[in-house]
């Protein structure tokens, strides 16, 4: 009987790895599945990040027990699977429909900023002290591609075709190649605080930083270099948006501010009258912006002018950032609760109860919506009936 628990535990472990193969010409990323599964494929280059909403009802098809906590991590969906970390180190593969496991590998300690996928590389930070914090995984032959040693990385990897920019524990902004891992540049900010907020590219040549200080760095892409610096004079822990030709920054003060990156110029989209309130990372579509905020209201500015389109009351905090899709934006709350607001409006549409807060971004993509939510679990929404109400 041991020894049957043995080969159990044995069969799992060879079972946990990624594998990308080729058939028929065409790239396929298949997760060598865990015992009694059938193999399953997808094409690697389509990673969805939001679509068309119609104001459907959606109904909870299935939840997943990622076995650990959550960082504010964005889940990745691509084509047939769902890619998902976790806090004890681990890369969650499940597949989309049924939510079942396919694999799962563990790379160190927590994670906490959202990996990205180029092509058969899947590129890890990793929140892991002084030790090698960014790793890189081959997916064709299922082991580690590089490491690169360097303080721990607590914001979202910057995927720029084959360059990664990331931004390590010691405000150090590193550019490397994925496919060879050499280093192309790095940038000190020389900044005396952290960096939480994930890079941006703000256009062809240029990088936008924002250090939790509330520093703004516009950093070219080719080289590194420093083209300038301004300073908001507020604490900035969530991620920014772009648009409208300007940054969208939200602040824990209360304040969604609009930064031109070309000259500094700051224009105040939303304060609160209340400056304990923080708001989420804020995202856009078209000219608005549409943000949460610990207050429960749920807003929806012109990313221009900063003129009120609506707010919404949603009943708990808002901690995540929500998704848009077309005509209806998603929205998770501290209340174990999920919403579809009218993006004309703001009404409620739908609403669905889950197990846990959310602090997590929302993913909307094909009419389907994905939530992580504490302590451990993520949802897929969707307009047919559940497939599995506890799939792990």
């Amino acid at each position: 009987m041991a020894r049957s628990r043995r080969l159990i535990t044995c069969t799992r472990l060879l079972f946990a790895g990624l594998l990308i193969v080729t058939v028929g010409g065409c790239r396929t990323l298949k997760l060598d599945p865990t015992p009694g599964m059938a193999n399953a494929e997808l094409d690697a280059q389509k990673i969805g990040t939001g679509s068309y909403s119609s104001l459907d009802s959606l109904v909870e098809q299935w939840s997943y027990n990622a076995e650990a906590g959550f960082g504010p991590v964005t889940p990745l969906v691509v084509d047939d699977y769902v890619i998902v970390p976790n806090r004890r180190g681990e890369v969650h593969a499940i597949d989309r429909t049924s939510g079942k496991r396919l694999g799962v590998k563990k790379f160190g300690d927590a994670i906490n900023g959202t990996p990205a996928i180029s092509k058969d590389l899947l590129v890890i930070p990793l929140d892991y002290g002084e030790k090698r914090s960014l790793k890189v995984w081959n997916l064709t032959g299922a082991k580690t591609a590089f490491e690169i040693a360097m303080p721990s990385v607590r914001s979202d990897v910057l995927l720029d075709g084959k360059r990664a920019y990331v931004v390590d524990g010691n405000s150090v902004v590193h550019c490397l190649s994925v496919t060879t891992g050499e280093e192309c540049w790095t940038s000190n900010l020389d900044a005396a605080v952290p960096v939480f907020a994930a890079p941006v590219a703000i256009d062809e040549g240029r990088l936008a930083v924002v250090d939790s200080g509330g520093d703004v760095w516009i950093i070219r892409a080719s080289d590194g270099r420093l083209e300038s610096r301004f300073e908001i004079g507020a604490t900035v822990v969530n991620n920014f948006a772009v648009g409208s030709r300007r940054l969208i920054i939200p602040t824990t003060d209360g304040r969604l501010i609009g930064l031109d990156p070309d000259d500094g110029a700051t224009h105040l989209l939303f304060e609160s009258s209340d400056p304990s309130v923080q708001l989420s990372a804020p995202v856009m579509n078209g000219s608005r912006v549409v943000f949460g905020a610990t207050d429960g209201l749920v807003r929806c500015v012109d990313g221009i002018t900063g003129r009120e389109v609506w707010q919404t009351d949603v009943g708990a905090p808002v901690a995540a950032s929500p998704a848009m899709a077309g005509r209806a934006a998603y929205v998770g709350t501290l209340g174990h609760t999920v919403l579809g607001l009218r993006m004309e409006d703001g009404s409620v549409f739908w609403q669905a109860t889950v197990r846990g807060r959310i602090k997590s971004p929302l993913v909307f993509v094909d009419d389907e919506l994905f939530v992580l939510s504490e302590p451990r679990f993520l949802y897929r929404f969707g307009k047919g009936g559940p497939i599995a109400q506890h799939a792990q």
